[in-house]
């Protein structure tokens, strides 16, 4: 999760502000992917990963942006290290980076730690834009020692600070989603208001872009108001339908209409209430007549495994239901052995629905392929 406050200290020639950023990340899931039996750890609400070179380990991650006012400068991000909470999971073989990147199965060791792993637990980019500056901060939320053990932050703080040279005349007093109410993945319709406070009338352009902890962009738009001298709000309304359910980030700027300059913007931190179902399937290409293991992972929208939903889960094959005997291997993990006797060669396509206790339906698909089966004819000697 990331919060964010502004405070800006009046100097004769500029002002210095402060921004606090929080990353949350309360869930992680561990995966065995390659057959090495090195491990994978990943953010379950699906933020993305760090590596620090391809035979290092790979750990989780959390990207943020922000847009600054054009003009900023000496900008620096600093960590409260203080405000750390996490978990020491043990000794871990963790996956290198080279396996993620390649089908070649690393054989070569991971060298050995001689200090903690990152070094650093931060690093930022800076970027110019037409309109404004451009920081990208990518949080790791995972370390190693060098005695291999694992520690995963469930909390981490940031703070970002920069300088303006003047003031920009307008800027972002208060943000406003749904009027502070549940955002539901799928929602068709919700308010965004922004109280904006500028010294005279002028016409601005707010932009939103809300982003995934994977830094992925979820959904953007933009719409034109004009204002008053003092306090006026400005709304735009926004659709929840793709939005994915989990922490999202929600980036709102104002800018002049006429010079496209970014005057101020703001990070807006919420959680979208929802199901993730993810299907695996193994293999994920087989010839006709195999068995192919299909697991449903299903989480909540932070990232826990959820329990208890089999009487709710249904299956379906290219649109079309599907019957099978589902069971509950372990809390959240339901699992199939999927019968492909009578399939054609071509790719298929498995979904699965489910609706929990609130009245929430989460939905998931993948592909899997039939394979024409190959004969192979003992060659004869002339």
């Amino acid at each position: 999760m990331v919060k964010l406050t502004d405070q800006a200290e009046k100097m004769p020639f500029s002002s210095t502000h402060s921004i606090a950023v929080e990353v949350d990340i309360p869930n992680y899931k561990f995966e065995f992917p390659d057959g090495t039996g090195k491990t994978l750890v990943q953010a379950a609400n699906g933020a993305s990963l760090f590596a620090g070179g391809d035979q290092l380990p790979l750990l989780p991650a959390a990207l943020e942006r922000l847009i600054l006012p054009a003009g900023a400068s000496d900008i620096q991000v600093t960590e409260n290290v203080a405000a750390r909470q996490g978990q020491d999971f043990g000794v871990v073989e963790l996956m290198p980076a080279k396996t993620m990147t390649t089908d070649y199965v690393d054989t070569l060791p991971v060298p050995v730690l001689t200090t903690t792993y990152p070094s650093q637990s931060f690093s930022y980019g800076i970027h110019s834009r037409s309109d404004g500056v451009e920081v990208e901060l990518q949080a790791v939320t995972g370390q190693v020692g060098t005695d291999k053990r694992l520690t995963l932050f469930s909390h981490m703080e940031f703070t970002l600070s920069y300088k303006l040279a003047e003031d920009s005349g307008a800027s972002i007093e208060a943000v406003n989603l749904n009027n502070g109410k549940t955002v539901v993945s799928g929602q068709a319709s919700l308010p965004l208001t922004l109280t904006v406070s500028s010294g005279q009338g002028r016409s601005l352009t707010l932009s939103y872009s809300v982003i995934a902890p994977s830094g992925y962009l979820v959904g953007s738009g933009k719409a034109v108001a004009n204002i008053s001298a003092g306090n006026s709000s400005v709304g735009v309304i926004l659709s929840a339908e793709r939005w994915p359910a989990g922490p999202q980030t929600l980036l709102v700027s104002i800018a002049d209409s006429v010079t496209g300059a970014v005057l101020d913007s703001r990070l807006f931190q919420f959680v979208v209430s929802g199901l993730l179902v993810e299907i695996n399937l193994q293999p994920a290409s087989a010839p006709a007549g195999a068995s192919i293991s299909l697991t449903v992972e299903i989480r909540d929208e932070q990232g826990a495994l959820q329990s208890g939903l089999l009487n709710h889960l249904s299956l379906s094959l290219d649109g079309s239901p599907l019957p099978m005997d589902l069971e509950e291997s372990s809390p959240g993990l339901y699992q199939a052995s999927l019968a492909t006797s009578g399939f054609a060669s071509g790719e298929y396509l498995i979904g699965a629905q489910v609706t929990d206790g609130r009245g929430l339906v989460g939905q998931g698909e993948n592909y899997f392929a039939i394979n024409q089966a190959r004969v192979y004819l003992p060659l004869l000697k002339r």
